[in-house]
């Protein structure tokens, strides 16, 4: 059910589905992270993408690993935390095996550092 709401796009839906969930598989914690971040709701995207993270440190597993990386940083720059965001960009852009490599420019990486600088 979950992933056939992330699918038709209706991001209230996937955040009710997973609040549901009582014990949530990997993809449904990174479905419902991107969902809290697309309806503005960082603080909660960000718990839920490091619950990913610290599922696969549990298990030893690293199911969407990247993903989970990428948009924790994404979610961070939206909850104006630029400084916790930059490590994250900085390991991807390290590894050109990363999913997300190519949406890390160096341009981007300076911008971000630049948005640090200035606070």
């Amino acid at each position: 059910m979950l992933k056939e709401a992330y699918t038709a796009g209706k991001m209230d839906s996937v955040i009710w589905e997973f609040k549901n969930l009582n014990s949530p598989i990997p993809e449904e914690y990174l479905l419902a992270g991107i969902a809290f971040l697309e309806k503005n709701q960082p603080e909660k995207a960000i718990e839920t993408f490091k619950m990913l993270i610290q599922t696969n440190t549990n298990s030893k597993t690293d199911y969407f690993e990247d993903d989970a990386e990428y948009y924790l940083a994404m979610s961070y720059l939206s909850n104006q935390e630029s400084e916790r965001a930059m490590p994250y960009f900085e390991k991807i852009k390290a590894d050109p095996e990363n999913r997300h490599y190519d949406d890390v420019s160096e341009w981007f990486i300076l911008n971000v550092k630049n948005s640090i600088v200035r606070k």
